[in-house]
Order: structure tokens, then C-alpha cells, then sequence
């Protein structure tokens, strides 16, 4: 999640100052994801700052997918290639500890 949650935010860094007007960039002084604090200020926005911000968005959501995508198709197939432990059969029943046994028939044994 965290590389993805990384790649997301640098296609918005690239994407950001390309999509919304230039005077809107040099008020920020180049801090545009200030735009993205809360879906009420997008809503506040100048009609052309949101429609760039949201298309912004769009645009670093399909490269996360882009990115997804094959790091998915590879762990499915690698899952192919886990070896398979089988279930045990009998519910209960605890494994043999060795040395135990032998131990608790030696005492008693004794008794």
C-alpha cells in the first residue's frame, strides 16, 4: 500500500501544476497539494482549479492500477509455486513430543 500510496503522490506532484492554471500554481508558491486538504475546499474551488484537480486525481489513479496490475498477474503466479502442506487428518489428537512419552511411562513405572 505504501508504494502505491508513493506512486499516486508523485504522478499528483507532476500532474497538478500542469492541470490547473499557472496564476492558481504561484499563489500556492508551488505547494499544490494543498488543494487536495478536504473534499469541501475542492468543492470551493474556481470551476477550472477543481475539474484539474479532478482529473489530476484520475490520472495518478490509473497509473496506481497500471502498477497493480502486474504486481498482481506475479503474485498469482508465484503462488503457483508454494508448496502445499495437507490439513491434518484427525481433530484433537496431539503430536508426539519425542522424549516425553518415555519419560512419563519411566515414572510410572516406578510408582
Amino acid at each position: 500500500m505504501a508504494i502505491f500510496g508513493a506512486i499516486m503522490n508523485a504522478r499528483l506532484l507532476e500532474e497538478l501544476p500542469l492541470r490547473i492554471p499557472a496564476d492558481v500554481v504561484e499563489s500556492l508558491s508551488g505547494r499544490v497539494t494543498e488543494l487536495l486538504s478536504t473534499p469541501t475546499a475542492i468543492r470551493a474551488l474556481p470551476r477550472d482549479v477543481a475539474s484539474g484537480v479532478t482529473s489530476s486525481v484520475e490520472v495518478a489513479l490509473q497509473d496506481v492500477f497500471f502498477w497493480a496490475v502486474p504486481i498482481m498477474v506475479l503474485s498469482f503466479v508465484l503462488s503457483w509455486r508454494l508448496k502445499e502442506i495437507p490439513l491434518r487428518e484427525t481433530v484433537g489428537d496431539i503430536p508426539a513430543i519425542e522424549g516425553i512419552e518415555e519419560a512419563t511411562v519411566a515414572n510410572k513405572t516406578r510408582i
